[in-house]
């Protein structure tokens, strides 16, 4: 049985991980929606609980506590130099823009993450290796919006 985002486990460890770390990522994968998913950075958990508010029901939200972005900054040259620098050849990546929530690029190896850093020059961004948020971990947790019954019903992702 799928947990709820408005289950007292789920909000208990969110909470936990939201005041124990300066910020925590959450993606929000969208059902029946093409594959959309939008990655937050949450700093509080009044941020959290208004993010929840939101959400569509059955929308899966999935809590990633070691997700870093080391590199923050500017897109340019120097960004894309220490990214380069930081990340493997082969590696994934995920490029968070911080002034507009929930808007990320994804992409493999340094010819990628060059192109949408040139693509984004100017623009407010955190760098770091994409988060595996399809492994089943205990530090990985997942939980569904229920429907306005309090149904909890996994969409179509």
């Amino acid at each position: 049985m799928d947990t709820s985002t408005k289950g007292p486990a789920f909000l208990a460890q969110a909470e936990q991980w939201i005041d124990s770390q300066p910020e925590l990522l959450v993606l929000f994968l969208y059902s029946r929606a093409a594959g959309r998913k939008d990655y937050f950075l949450i700093r509080s958990v009044d941020s959290f609980q208004q993010a929840l508010a939101s959400l569509p029901p059955s929308t899966s939200v999935i809590l990633l506590p070691d997700a870093e972005f080391p590199l923050r900054g500017i897109a340019d040259k120097t960004l894309l130099e220490r990214a380069l620098a930081l990340l493997p050849e082969d590696s994934e990546f995920l490029i968070l823009r911080l002034e507009t929530d929930g808007v990320a690029w994804d992409g493999v190896g340094h010819g990628e993450l060059a192109e949408q850093v040139a693509e984004l020059d100017g623009e407010q961004l955190a760098v770091g290796l994409y988060p595996p948020w399809y492994l089943d971990t205990a530090d990985i947790v997942e939980a569904i919006v229920p429907d306005a019954d309090g149904v909890v019903r996994r969409g179509i992702y």
